[in-house]
């Protein structure tokens, strides 16, 4: 079964002077549980398609589905992770990783467990009390 689903996806940005096409008619499926990459050069659009996927920005042509679900804007249940993270160095990891919840008034026992949940399924539950410099570039 297809998860996520990108149909001919196309993305041109558009100055005071010019338009610079970014994408051009990319189609891509990837089934659950399948694990993919997006390697090529600086500037050929790999974070552009995620923040797509993200629902960051509509495509300027195209569609994306997760789960046959069309992604009209921002999904809580879609994220990614930029190669530079941008974790705040004065918060310990438990309160960066709060953060989301508390902005979005969700911090609520539910969904702290579950974080802390992902937290040990990636082997960072001894990380709470820490600060980002502590961490090494991966665990950040």
């Amino acid at each position: 079964m297809v998860f996520l689903q990108l149909n001919s996806i196309s993305q041109t940005y558009f100055s005071k002077r010019s338009a610079t096409k970014a994408l051009e008619d990319i189609s891509l499926s990837v089934r659950e549980g399948e694990f993919i990459s997006f390697l090529g050069p600086s500037g050929c659009g790999k974070t552009t398609v995620l923040s797509i996927i993200a629902g960051l920005f509509p495509p300027t042509e195209g569609s994306v589905t997760l789960n046959g679900q069309l992604i009209k804007g921002p999904n809580p249940k879609i994220g990614y992770m930029l190669q530079q993270d941008y974790l705040f160095p004065w918060k310990t990891v438990k309160e960066n990783v709060l953060l989301g919840l508390k902005l979005r008034d969700q911090l609520n026992e539910q969904h702290v467990s579950n974080t802390f949940s992902l937290l040990k399924e990636v082997g960072l539950e001894g990380t709470l009390d820490m600060y980002p410099a502590q961490l090494s570039g991966g665990m950040r």
